[in-house]
């Protein structure tokens, strides 16, 4: 099950270790969240239970991502040489630089999705934080939203990603691509 176990159980986790006393009921700040874990294991136990834990699969494609400012990019290695470009949004632009990272890998994988269908993926970024964040979730609400998308869209197209760091030097492709502007975007104002 992997990663999906410490993102969906973040506010149990919280919710148990802040109780007072082991049998009383528990005080929860945020019932909404502790709910929605519960109703996901309910849902889908059954099928992340047939996922294998140990074994380790040999990556059969590399995806390296990055994010700017301006625009997402990513391209592969092994399916096609596929390229991924996106513009952000004025809003999108101004958001952190981790959400950004974050959302260019889901966005990357969205294009992606069906030449990676079945396929064992090693996914490489120059954010440390994007590398925590799908791993282990994060204490702020929007972060681990775009990590659990990204779980649920791999879960449907039975990838298996296995995201990693990687210097910022070594992922100058990337980086080139997230900084490319698409003309047509650009206006001027009167």
């Amino acid at each position: 099950m992997g990663n999906i176990t410490s993102l969906m159980t973040r506010y149990l986790h919280w919710a148990i270790e802040n109780r007072v006393k082991w049998d009383l009921k528990l005080i929860m700040e945020c019932p909404d969240c502790v709910f929605n874990e519960l109703t996901f294991w309910l849902n889908n136990i059954k099928r992340l239970n047939g996922k294998h834990l140990a074994g380790y699969s040999f990556p059969q494609v590399l995806v390296y991502s990055d994010a700017s400012n301006v625009a997402a990019g990513a391209y592969s290695i092994d399916i096609d040489s596929s390229i991924f470009h996106q513009m952000w949004t004025l809003q999108e632009s101004l958001k952190s630089s981790t959400w950004r990272e974050l959302q260019a890998i889901l966005m990357a994988l969205m294009s992606f999705k069906n030449r990676l269908r079945n396929k064992c993926v090693k996914w490489h970024t120059d954010n440390n934080n994007c590398v925590s964040i799908v791993q282990k979730g994060s204490a702020k609400v929007h972060l681990p939203e775009i990590a659990i998308n990204i779980f649920k869209l791999c879960s449907e197209f039975n990838i298996t990603l296995d995201v990693v760091w990687i210097p910022r030097s070594k992922n100058t492709k990337a980086d080139y691509i997230s900084k490319m502007i698409e003309i047509e975007d650009w206006g001027t104002n009167k």
